[in-house]
C-alpha cells in the first residue's frame, strides 16, 4: 500500500506510541519511533513482537508479513537530529491526545497551521479508528493530507468538526448509547420478583 511517505516519525514509545508505529510500518512505511528513556528503547521490539502476534493469531497477516514490519521499524533517542532535518518544514504535527484541545496544543507554535489531532483508538494495530480533530488554525490542506495518510494505512479518519475539552467526541457519544443499551440489557436479565 503506498501512502506516498517515504519515513514516518512517532515521538514515544509506549502501547499508543509503538501501536501507531506499528500501524504505519504494516502499510510499508518506514517508522522510526524516538524515545528518550533508554530502558524503554529496549522494549519497542517485545511490544511490537506481540502486536505482530496479536495479529497473526487473529488471522489478520502472516508470519511473512510480520517479518517485514520488524524490518521497517527502527528507534532513536535523538529527536533533535529529526527536528534539524529539512523535511519538518513540510512535516504535518500530529498529536494522539484525546484530553487537550489543539489550540492549546499549538499557540507558541510558529507552523501552528500544520498541527492537528489524530486520534489514534485503542489498541491502534487492531481498532482503524483514527480522529481527526483540526485546530482553529489548521490548514484544510493539513486536514486533507492528514486524511489521505491514513486512509493509505488502512486506517478510518473521521474528521471532526467540533472541538471540546475532555474525552474524544466519539467515545462520549458510544458511552453515552453504549451505556444505556447495556443498562437495559440487564435490568431485563434480571430475574423478577
Amino acid at each position: 500500500m503506498n501512502v506516498n511517505s517515504n519515513r514516518v516519525g512517532v515521538v514515544g514509545s509506549a502501547l499508543m506510541g509503538t501501536g501507531i508505529a506499528t500501524k504505519f510500518a504494516l502499510a510499508g512505511v518506514s517508522t522510526v519511533v524516538i524515545e528518550s528513556d533508554t530502558t524503554r528503547i529496549t522494549k519497542i521490539p517485545l511490544l511490537v513482537d506481540d502486536m505482530l502476534a496479536e495479529l497473526k493469531a487473529s488471522g489478520l497477516i502472516t508470519a511473512m508479513q510480520c517479518e517485514a514490519v520488524q524490518k521497517r521499524i527502527s528507534t532513536s533517542t535523538d529527536l533533535t537530529a529529526v527536528a534539524a532535518a529539512r523535511i519538518v518544514i513540510e512535516a504535518i504535527f500530529a498529536s494522539n491526545t484525546s484530553g487537550l484541545l489543539p489550540d492549546a496544543l499549538c499557540k507558541n507554535m510558529s507552523n501552528r497551521g500544520r498541527f492537528l489531532i489524530a486520534h489514534f483508538w485503542n489498541p491502534p494495530h487492531m481498532i482503524p479508528l483514527v480522529e481527526v480533530v483540526p485546530g482553529s488554525w489548521t490548514t484544510p490542506s493539513t486536514v486533507e493530507k492528514t486524511v489521505a495518510l491514513l486512509n493509505g494505512i488502512a486506517a478510518e479518519p473521521v474528521v471532526l468538526k467540533v472541538r471540546f475539552l475532555g474525552s474524544s467526541v466519539i467515545n462520549c457519544n458510544l458511552r453515552c448509547c453504549v451505556k444505556p443499551c447495556l443498562s437495559y440489557k440487564a435490568a431485563r436479565q434480571m430475574p423478577r420478583p
